[in-house]
């Protein structure tokens, strides 16, 4: 990569690793509901009118079964329950779980139609994320059921951001989604999706400056800029490398979890990120016989999965 795409990648991992922090900072004043379509709102605010000044708005009708699969499953959904997730756990942990994203993949293709063979790599790769779950969650165990809910809710995230990428493959052909119109369009759905659950949830009285600020770098800086500073990531790089920042979100959530709210991020938490973190990596590397399948789905899932919104996940 050159020198625009390495400093590209620097900011974006940052970016997409604050979210965690920035949701934190939110949701002890403010709904979870309202994080959610802010954080998608402001984004799409930001992402429209550049989408609409580089001229891809147009001929979004006949791609509205992708869009719409983004707007639910990579946006309002995870969104809103990351956000309920995290007003009950740290928002480092929050961090370390969206890690497990790649590796869930993995067992839902085949679910999705999508065929890729299972190698050794790949299946010790699942061996050892999970592994990695395990230890982070039982050393470092929820202590009552309102934590577990919150891990639960961040399971579930993971678990939609995962699906999402499948679902856009057997409508899009790998490779098509890649353009900040569809992003600008779904970002605008998932708002509309929230609105609903933003207005009966909306606070009685205005929150501190700390939380508005939150939200605004949540949704305007973090989703909007960030979706941009990705695609011109994918120009310059290739999606398949772009996609790589996937990996760093987690460690920037926890470092910014640490030192920022002083949360506890003991050894056995380190020791499970960097088995997921690693497990992932063995379990998502394209098989070398893979077939034409499995070569695009590898290429649809690099797009959609650096498509989180850091939090996106």
């Amino acid at each position: 990569m050159n020198r625009r795409a390495w400093s590209a990648f620097v900011v974006l991992s940052i970016l997409w690793g604050v979210p965690y922090l920035l949701i934190k900072l939110a949701v002890g004043e403010i709904g979870s509901a309202d994080v959610a379509w802010c954080d998608v709102a402001l984004g799409a605010a930001v992402l429209v009118p550049l989408a609409a000044i580089r001229g891809e708005i147009g001929g979004l009708s006949e791609r509205w079964r992708p869009i719409a699969a983004l707007a639910v499953l990579q946006l309002a959904l995870p969104s809103l329950l990351i956000a309920i997730s995290e007003r009950w756990i740290r928002s480092s942990l929050a961090g370390t779980l969206a890690a497990t994203i790649p590796l869930l993949v993995v067992p839902l293709a085949p679910l999705f139609g999508v065929r890729e063979p299972l190698d050794a790599r790949r299946a010790a790769g699942l061996l050892v994320g999970f592994a990695g779950v395990v230890v982070l969650l039982g050393f470092d165990a929820p202590k009552n059921f309102d934590e577990w809910t919150g891990v639960g809710c961040m399971l579930l995230a993971a678990l939609a951001y995962a699906a999402s990428p499948l679902i856009i493959e057997r409508h899009l052909q790998a490779g098509q989604q890649q353009d900040l119109g569809s992003a600008a369009a779904s970002l605008v759905l998932a708002a509309m999706l929230l609105s609903p659950a933003a207005i009966w949830a909306m606070p009685s009285h205005w929150p501190s400056l700390t939380a508005l600020t939150a939200l605004v770098g949540l949704g305007a800086i973090s989703t909007g800029l960030g979706l941009a500073l990705y695609f011109f990531l994918i120009r310059e790089a290739g999606a398949a490398r772009a996609a790589v920042v996937t990996y760093f979100k987690p460690a920037v959530a926890a470092v910014l979890g640490a030192l920022v709210l002083h949360e506890p991020f003991p050894m056995s938490s380190m020791l499970g990120l960097l088995m997921i973190l690693l497990g992932s990596w063995l379990a998502t590397q394209r098989p070398s016989r893979g077939s034409k399948t499995a070569s695009q789905s590898s290429q649809a899932h690099s797009t959609s999965e650096g498509a989180i919104h850091a939090h996106k996940s």
